[in-house]
């Protein structure tokens, strides 16, 4: 069983990955991201999440698609080591097109000065 899912990853000053929220679309994520203020030392990074279960929902395999500086998906998901492994759907990329305009106005607002994602 393969599930996707949207992750807006809180990242503090030294690139450590201290929170998570997760969401089955960008609509929800970009909500969140409008809500939250700029914090010093913290910076929101989002991702596409593929993961590779069991039946009983056991992962098997977790990959990550993130955005590009110029706020496209990869062509390919990645594992930890950065290995390209299984290809993006297009489905997701047509689901970023659909709200580019309102997700990088959102993650602006949330990283203040700091934004690193869809800069260009």
């Amino acid at each position: 069983m393969i599930i996707y899912e949207w992750d807006i990853e809180t990242v503090d000053e030294y690139g450590d990955i201290i929170d998570h929220y997760h969401a089955s679309d960008l609509q929800e994520l970009a909500i969140f991201l409008e809500r939250e203020e700029p914090q010093a030392g913290i910076e929101y990074r989002l991702v596409l999440v593929r993961d590779q279960c069991r039946a009983d929902g056991m992962d098997l395999d977790r990959t990550w698609a993130y955005l590009t500086d110029e706020c496209n998906l990869p062509s390919h998901f990645s594992d930890t080591i950065g290995t390209n492994r299984t290809q993006v759907s297009l489905r997701f990329a047509k689901e970023l097109e659909d709200i580019r305009h309102r997700l990088v106005a959102a993650l602006k607002h949330a990283n203040g000065t700091g934004v690193t994602q869809c800069t260009q």
